[in-house]
């Protein structure tokens, strides 16, 4: 299956074709992917709240099969290029040292290098393409060869090294995207030009990981905003694509504190209906520890799904990708496999609220299913890891998969401190520190 197909089944990508001609020698398009990000001041370590983006990527895709070079571009593809992963963008980070490009007046001349031999193909573009590709100084370039799709990035004219692409803040799952893109498209030369600096998010890189820390307290916020990040419209728990808004931080909690609730549209109403009747109604009740201990098992557990459904629906309302079937899992009155749950009440946040950590770690480390989030508010602290670095935290009783009490004191200022250094232990790499806005406490929008 060819490039275009393939990216018109994944729901994170949408495929504007440029023009309505048939060209036989190559088709072209912009595909639109969004994700979630904000804008990074390194000076001042501080990072602006998350917003749904949309990333315009021109890809031209060529149709070998009938070309007279066909044997020279598939083994030129399968020795320089980058294999598509339905996980990525369709571009690499690195420009193409054996394939340039140079924009004429209707046409695209490709000049090809490999093992000594040159070639050139001309392929017409209409007038719309032409000036997209002007605005952006580069394109995908992409070759199919028995259902695998090679990609790499050619640049228009000078070479930037560095990649830049035009986005802007808005999601594309609204009503009558196609006219939006339209009209966008066309005024390509007013949007937003900028690096990407996820680098997992290319073919060619394996990227970083990363945290963010939130809070809601008393007195200020720094909560993720819903009307910011575009979730799925459907129930991450039974699939259904009927989500309703719910708490994501447990109610009874936020309004014990009388703070601000992380919401997220998460659950259908039958699932949030579920777990609010089989976990919300008797959390406080069994979140209570007596003198400081967790003795029996049916309390155990019940804590340990508690936590571990509240880290899931609290990272997806934070942007984090969670790429498994958790929350189905805990559905069916099970418990995922291979998840550490720490809970422990001799920790607790000096202020009236809580804190929270999230984790998005690189794309190796995401296969494997790597997770971590840690919660500290004013009567307890918990934390949910899944890792394979076996990363112990003797500091924290940990309830599952078994008991291990407590077998020393662990004193961290704070909860970004705490997430730090488990992140660390766990991804293996150093993190820059980066605050996030805070807003007073008030009503949430």
């Amino acid at each position: 299956m060819n490039l275009i197909e393939v990216m018109k089944s994944e729901n994170w990508k949408y495929v504007y074709n440029l023009n309505d001609v048939n060209y036989n020698d190559h088709s072209s398009a912009v595909v639109v992917c969004e994700f979630t990000g904000g804008k990074i001041d390194l000076e001042n370590k501080h990072m602006s709240e998350r917003n749904d983006l949309i990333v315009f990527i021109p890809i031209v895709e060529l149709k070998v099969d009938d070309m007279q070079d066909r044997d020279l571009l598939i083994e030129l593809a399968k020795t320089h290029f980058s294999k598509y992963i339905k996980s990525k963008m369709p571009t690499t980070y690195n420009t193409s040292k054996n394939v340039n490009a140079e924009l004429q007046e209707s046409s695209i001349l490709l000049k090809f290098n490999s093992n000594g031999k040159e070639w050139s193909i001309v392929i017409d573009i209409a007038d719309k393409e032409k000036e997209f590709f002007k605005c952006v100084g580069n394109f995908s370039l992409v070759i199919n060869d028995d259902n695998e799709n090679y990609v790499i990035r050619v640049a228009l004219g000078e070479d930037k090294k560095v990649p830049t692409y035009l986005v802007k803040e808005m999601s594309f799952k609204q009503r009558g995207i196609d006219k939006i893109l339209d009209s966008i498209i066309k005024d390509a030369s007013r949007l937003k030009e900028v690096g990407l600096s996820n680098m997992n998010m290319y073919l060619d890189r394996n990227g970083s990981s990363d945290y963010e820390v939130y809070q809601s307290t008393e007195c200020k916020e720094s909560l993720p905003s819903i009307r910011n990040l575009n979730l799925d419209n459907f129930c991450y728990a039974c699939g259904k694509k009927r989500v309703t808004r719910e708490h994501c931080s447990p109610k009874w909690l936020t309004d014990k504190y009388k703070v601000k609730p992380l919401i997220g549209n998460i659950l259908c109403a039958d699932c949030n209906n579920w777990f609010g009747k089989n976990y919300e109604e008797d959390a406080q009740n069994n979140l209570k520890i007596k003198n400081n201990n967790i003795m029996y098992v049916e309390q155990r557990l019940f804590i340990s799904k508690w936590c571990i459904k509240t880290a899931v629906t609290m990272s997806i309302a934070s942007g984090v990708n969670i790429c498994n079937d958790w929350l189905s899992i805990l559905r069916n009155n099970e418990i995922p496999q291979d998840v550490k749950v720490y809970f422990d009440p001799g920790y607790s946040f000096k202020e009236r609220g809580f804190n929270y950590g999230v984790s998005r770690f690189n794309l190796e480390l995401s296969k494997k299913g790597f997770f971590l989030f840690t919660f500290m508010c004013t009567d307890f602290l918990f934390i949910v890891v899944k890792d394979e670095n076996n990363v112990e935290l003797p500091f924290v009783h940990q309830l599952y998969p078994k008991f291990l009490g407590r077998k020393e004191i662990w004193d961290f200022s704070n909860l970004p401190d705490l997430h730090k250094d488990i992140h660390e232990k766990i991804s293996g790499e150093k993190i820059v520190d980066f605050s996030l806005p805070t807003r007073e406490q008030g009503k949430r929008i």
